[in-house]
């Protein structure tokens, strides 16, 4: 019979109430008697338990039952069909570590003592389930230190597997030793560093991989370590690696032979060897690197180089060579030890390993330089052999190559430190000439600066010329220079300036085009370069300068603008003369800018000849003007050269600066130039004017300034003319300004304006006395017209 109980509800026990962890228990009740089934669940209620249970009476149904989430198994000892022995084997069977608790009416001791060994946790009789409940307890207890016991072996399988992990891939090599120091345990990355396999290492004593010079030091550490139980000591030493070389190993030892689990002395060491290789570049390259801060230019950074080099290398030769894109040559700028004597040797392009190296921009290393044919000068290096030539580049960009011959072999770390000071020298090499191109290029900059400003701020040609002369023999590096102006009349070359000049000869100077090497720049139009006057001869037809000078070379350069021939810029020195592109350039730019001053002073002085008769011509004009508005209108003859005299004294008398002079005085004699707008019969009209007439005519301002406004030179005149007509009150027009609203001009002109209105007769009325038109004009002070301008005006009329 098949029996399932998903569920059992509880049964009220006061017994139950009172036990206090009222602890929920999952448990499989193996029983064909559901009374004996009810039973059991009642006493572990009284044993403090809430219980979920399910009862099942068969193998198949208890091993579906069997799952993780059960606290506790209670089986019946014997079933009709199924018993607990077969029960517990399948309960093992399944993993599952479940208590397991027999309960039986007739088992005997030795069944039971033949269950408890088979696995069960206890076991009890149906007539004295009272102990069911502590049975349960204790069965849950060793249930818990099972689990802790396989959790605690599982953490120390895990640990020694995470040892073993870190100690078999471990990159640093680990030993054990015994107290001779024979090996009695090689790591596999230990192993490896020792160029043996495991077993091979195994017996070995650990100085026979040492260095001989090492060994002293070696058992010294040995010694002390034996003497410190539990004690650790450092070491550096040299061991042989997998090629022979020696290599530096950086180790520790810990005395644990009292530690009944190692009972060895533990040394952990690592191959440290690029390490201290690169600290050893480092330190290098910082002692290269400060040496280089220390010079002041770039001339003097090829012999800091080369002397660095040789200390570091132990190089017999060195040099440094600069190539020359321009030529393709590769020129040894700087050569050391046997190879000081090469210094200024040129090879021409693609001889030499120098341009191998260029070429390909890599380095180039030969054990033995006289199997290397390419070698520029092998019977001049008779102690070296290796060779090692590298590119200084920048940028990807070879500027030159550094190169070291010595006895003994270069290493790969040779050749990289080389490299790596290479790369720094290339810099810089390229950062200092940088430095001094652009500290030249701003000296140049600021010479033409100071000659830009000399031009623009001085109209004395002599003065110009004298500044581009200084700026000129400073930055071309010249002993003398002079410029010649071609007279326009008799076509001669005629000294203006010169810089430099032992003799006043020079001064003299009168050429012919094409006579001497002057003549020949100007007539030709190009530049001339002389680098030996003496050679020369006959050609230079200064005899008596060059003597006293003792010149030897010349250049001339054209002086040209708007392609037009000014005269000559000449250059002299008392020696040989590089005369690079660069300095041409500048020669160029000197002679261009000694031209535009050239022009300059031409075009000004033509502009001032062209400027007086201008200006004479504008006011004869403006006189015949303001002489036909006179005629026309109603004013007497001479009315606006009257007002423009007054108006002028009123200017000046009130501190009207000069340049402005001419403007009031121009829009004095104008400022009736728009009474050509009004009609004749309204501007002569005896009979008072109309409305409309009285408008019209205040408009002629407006007409004036309208008129005006178009021409150029007039317009200064303008702010009088047009305010002539307002009053200080805000009276007048066309504008009906304000005090000082009104342009002083305008203030001035008014005054000046009305004092000859008042003393000239008109249709409707006769002149005015001067008392009168001056009593007039100062009773409208403050009111028509300017209170300061009408003071100035009785000091300035009286």
């Amino acid at each position: 019979m098949r029996a399932f109980v998903p569920r059992w509800p509880r049964v009220y026990s006061p017994l139950a109430e009172m036990n206090t962890p009222n602890t929920r228990l999952q448990a499989l009740l193996v029983e064909d008697s559901s009374d004996d089934a009810a039973l059991t669940l009642r006493a572990l209620e009284r044993g403090g338990y809430r219980v979920d249970a399910r009862r099942v009476d068969t193998a198949e149904d208890f091993q579906q039952a069997l799952t993780p989430a059960l606290d506790i198994i209670i089986c019946d000892y014997s079933l009709p069909s199924f018993g607990a022995l077969s029960a517990l084997r399948l309960l093992q069977a399944s993993g599952l570590d479940v208590p397991f608790i027999l309960v039986s009416g007739t088992i005997g001791e030795e069944d039971a003592v033949a269950a408890m060994r088979a696995g069960a946790s206890d076991y009890l009789l149906k007539d004295r389930l009272a102990r069911l409940g502590p049975a349960v307890a204790q069965a849950l207890q060793q249930r818990q230190l099972r689990a802790r016991q396989r959790e605690a072996e599982q953490s120390q399988r895990r640990s020694e597997a995470r040892f073993k992990a870190l100690l078999e891939q471990s990159a640093d090599g680990i030993l054990l030793t015994d107290v001779a120091g024979r090996i009695i345990y090689a790591s596999p990355a230990a192993a490896r560093l020792l160029s043996r396999g495991v077993a091979a290492t195994l017996g070995q004593s650990l100085s026979d991989f040492l260095h001989p010079d090492d060994l002293p030091e070696a058992q010294a550490k040995l010694g002390e370590l034996l003497g410190q139980p539990g004690g650790r000591s450092t070491m550096m030493l040299r061991y042989a690696g997998a090629d022979g070389a020696w290599r530096w190993m950086e180790g520790a030892g810990t005395n644990l032979l009292g530690d009944p689990d190692v009972q060895a002395i533990v040394v952990h060491f690592r191959d440290v060897t690029d390490r201290l290789q690169r600290e050893r570049q480092l330190a290098s390259i910082a002692e290269v690197s400060a040496a280089l801060r220390m010079a002041q230019t770039r001339a003097e950074m090829p012999p800091i180089v080369l002397a660095q080099i040789a200390g570091l290398l132990e190089a017999d030769a060195a040099s440094l060579d600069q190539y020359d894109p321009a030529t393709g040559e590769a020129l040894i700028e700087l050569g050391w030890g046997e190879w000081q004597g090469l210094t200024g040797l040129r090879q021409g392009p693609g001889e030499g390993i120098d341009a191998l190296v260029l070429a390909s921009g890599q380095a180039y290393i030969s054990p033995d330089i006289r199997d290397e044919p390419r070698f520029f000068a092998p019977a001049r290096t008779p102690n070296a052999r290796a060779v090692a030539c590298v590119p200084l580049k920048v940028r990807d960009q070879s500027i030159g190559t550094l190169c070291l011959a010595r006895r003994s072999p270069l290493s790969e770390p040779d050749v990289r430190l080389l490299m790596a000071v290479a790369d720094m020298t290339a810099s810089a090499l390229l950062r200092a000439a940088l430095h001094e191109q652009t500290e030249q290029r701003l000296q140049q900059l600021t010479s033409l600066r100071m000659i830009d400003i000399a031009i623009t701020a001085s109209l004395d040609l002599e003065v110009t010329l004298n500044v581009v002369l200084d700026h000129a023999t400073r930055q071309l590096a010249a002993h003398a220079a002079e410029i010649l102006l071609l007279d326009r009349h008799t076509q001669r070359l005629v000294f203006a300036a010169g810089r430099g000049f032992r003799s006043r000869g020079i001064e003299r100077t009168r050429l012919r085009l094409g006579a001497g090497h002057a003549g020949r720049v100007a007539l030709e139009q190009r530049v001339v370069v002389v680098p030996d006057l003496q050679a020369a001869g006959v050609d230079f037809s200064r005899q008596e300068m060059l003597r006293t000078d003792q010149f030897v070379t010349y250049v001339g350069m054209p002086l040209l603008a708007k392609g037009q021939l000014r005269g000559v810029f000449g250059i002299f020195h008392r020696g040989p003369l590089a005369v690079a592109p660069e300095w041409l350039e500048l020669l160029e730019t000197l002679a261009g800018r000694a031209a535009i001053a050239i022009e300059n002073a031409t075009l000004f002085a033509d502009m001032q000849r062209s400027h007086t008769d201008l200006s004479m011509a504008y006011d004869t004009t403006i006189d015949g003007w303001a002489q036909a508005l006179d005629a026309r209108g109603r004013e007497p003859a001479g009315h606006a050269q009257r007002v423009a005299g007054m108006s002028v004294q009123l200017g000046q008398a009130l501190g009207v600066p000069p340049d402005e002079l001419v403007p009031l005085r121009r829009g004095a004699l104008l400022h009736d130039l728009g009474m050509l707008r009004v009609p004749e019969a309204v501007c002569l009209k005896a009979e008072p004017l109309t409305a409309e007439e009285r408008q019209l005519l205040a408009q002629h301002p407006a007409f004036a300034a309208e008129l005006l406004q178009p021409v150029g030179y007039l317009r200064g005149a303008l702010q009088g003319l047009l305010a002539h007509q307002e009053r200080w009150d805000g009276s007048g027009y066309p504008l009906a300004l304000k005090g000082e609203q009104i342009p002083l001009a305008g203030r001035i002109l008014a005054v000046a304006d009305v004092w000859e209105a008042l003393r000239a007769p008109r249709p409707y009325r006769a002149a005015w006395s001067d008392d009168a038109a001056r009593d007039y004009l100062l009773e409208g002070a403050d009111k028509l017209f300017d209170p300061r301008v009408i003071e100035a005006f009785m000091n300035v009329s009286g």
